[in-house]
């Protein structure tokens, strides 16, 4: 959040990817990924970080044919794996 009040994700990150004519992944990308808790509102617990590495490598493989998910891939993990209903 502080990130994108300083910087907006238009006038940086898209503006590095545009000149430099390179792919990127941006947390925007990554809808399941936002709302992982963030304990102490930098770093995921181990579970959550397992969630959100499914779901990078499930877009990476969207953005390159070089990578594959196996065809008996699991499902994708979602927030639900890592934070406890109640």
């Amino acid at each position: 959040m502080n990130e994108e009040a300083q910087v907006p994700k238009a006038k940086g990150w898209d503006v590095i990817l545009r000149n430099t004519e390179s792919a990127g992944i941006h947390i925007d990308d990554l809808p399941g990924a936002k709302d992982l808790p963030l304990p102490e509102f930098s770093h995921l617990g181990r579970k959550c970080a397992t969630v959100f590495t499914d779901i990078y490598v499930r877009k990476l493989t969207e953005l390159t044919p070089r990578l594959q998910l196996r065809a008996d891939a699991p499902p994708p993990l979602t927030k639900d794996y890592c934070v406890p209903t109640t």
